[in-house]
């Protein structure tokens, strides 16, 4: 626990998801920690308002500093590493984009590597299709 402002903060780790075991700091409140995951939370940006943007970007995509850096060149994704995963849950295909979290089914937003939510196409690199299970109970 540190205090800062005033309040009394803890320190979440949060892990990489590009699986580099590199492990990003945020400092938050009880009651941040509280609404970040709830059902229905406000946006990151309005809840951690304190943080940096570098910080509030590692709890919105999972990324690291150091992986930001690689996607993220001027504000604009970059072309040396994949922005998307290709998934299949249970027989049904979906493209999920890495920058803003937005999962599709769409058709065409998979075959043109399309994310509707940042309104782009993603850079198009061979990537693995991931497999995801209905039930999360299943072994």
């Amino acid at each position: 626990m540190i205090q800062i402002n005033g309040k009394t903060k803890m320190t979440i780790e949060i892990p990489c998801l590009q699986g580099h075991h590199k492990i990003s700091t945020v400092p938050m409140t009880f009651a941040q920690l509280t609404e970040f995951i709830s059902i229905n939370p406000r946006h990151v940006q309005i809840m951690f308002s304190e943080l940096t943007a570098t910080q509030r970007e590692v709890l919105i995509t999972g990324f690291c500093e150091e992986c930001q850096d690689k996607i993220f060149v001027d504000n604009e994704p970059a072309n040396e590493v994949n922005t998307y995963v290709i998934i299949d849950v249970n027989g049904i295909s979906a493209i999920r984009c890495l920058v803003c979290g937005f999962t599709s089914y769409n058709e065409n937003d998979i075959k043109n590597k399309y994310c509707g939510s940042c309104h782009r196409p993603h850079p198009i690199n061979d990537v693995p299709i991931f497999k995801i299970p209905e039930d999360n109970n299943e072994k």
